[in-house]
């Protein structure tokens, strides 16, 4: 519609680039990635931390139900971007939070490849702690992470490391 261009084109300046995210929106409702969008609760930190609850929250989001790779680092980057929002919007000094992600070597690899998820988890891992918000990670090894991000982690805990390139790092 217009006025959706309109406002993208505010964005994105080239037509070029306004017709390929067009073409990658139009991709999200055709076929089973429509259900993506259909069913399921709206993604609310307040309601994941049971901010309107008497009791202590734990969610934990099982992602092996997404079929591929693409669905999972599309899940954990809108997941990631939404608590961004949301300790931006309140930020405390007192720990409010922990976000934790197990096997996080996909969403945030080492080296030159860009997988959706990871300029965000840089991003949260960078600025959450001024926020409140407690970042854990879980890895079997640790040479698979980004080292930017994996620089900004304040306190390691390390199991048992076996080769010598582990070691090293």
């Amino acid at each position: 519609p217009d006025m959706v261009l309109d406002e993208v084109s505010a964005l994105v300046s080239s037509p070029k680039e306004i017709d390929t995210l067009a073409k990658k929106l139009k991709y999200l409702t055709i076929g089973k990635n429509e259900l993506l969008f259909q069913f399921g609760e709206k993604l609310d930190i307040n309601n994941l931390l049971g901010k309107n609850s008497q009791k202590t929250r734990i969610s934990v989001i099982y992602l092996n139900t997404l079929e591929n790779v693409e669905e999972k680092q599309f899940f954990i980057s809108a997941l990631a971007t939404e608590l961004y929002q949301w300790m931006l919007a309140n930020p405390s000094k007192d720990l409010q939070e922990i976000f934790m992600i197990d096997e996080v070597a996909p969403y945030l690899p080492a080296g030159m490849e860009q997988p959706a998820a990871k300029e965000i988890l840089k991003l949260i891992y960078k600025q959450a702690r001024k926020y409140g918000v407690g970042c854990v990670v879980g890895t079997q090894n640790p040479g698979d992470i980004d080292y930017k991000a994996f620089a900004q982690f304040g306190t390691w805990a390390i199991g048992r490391l076996t080769t010598r390139q582990d070691l090293k790092k």
